[in-house]
């Protein structure tokens, strides 16, 4: 399922302090989740108008994304993509989005383990 017809802003490597987790040391020491989002919306009228104005502010959905999984507390990684998928879509201008979230501690013999989850307005 790919947007092709939506042009693209992403957010590379997003490093975020979380509690997440079902072990009882997941629940008070704060893990490093990495996000990575692929946020779908219409750049032309930016793009020909060079006006902020019809712009994503890219700035505000990173802070939105690093605010959200830093003050939340969910216990699957799942939880916390599909909560930050939710909230990005209700920005203006948002039409869907990506996202891969890479949990480090929770592999044994892998640099990480990750989901990933696209979502589209409305839906």
């Amino acid at each position: 399922m790919i947007f092709d017809e939506y042009d693209t802003i992403l957010i590379r490597d997003l490093n975020c302090e979380c509690i997440i987790g079902i072990f009882d040391e997941e629940r008070t020491k704060r893990q490093t989740v990495r996000i990575n989002a692929e946020v779908f919306t219409d750049l032309s009228v930016a793009g020909k108008s060079d006006d902020f104005n019809d712009a994503l502010n890219y700035s505000e959905v990173e802070a939105v994304l690093k605010k959200e999984a830093e003050s939340s507390e969910f216990f699957l990684l799942e939880k916390l993509a599909a909560h930050l998928a939710e909230t990005v879509l209700k920005m203006d201008k948002v039409a869907a989005i990506r996202l891969t979230l890479d949990k480090f501690e929770a592999a044994a013999f892998a640099k990480s383990i990750a989901v990933r989850i696209f979502r589209k307005k409305g839906e």
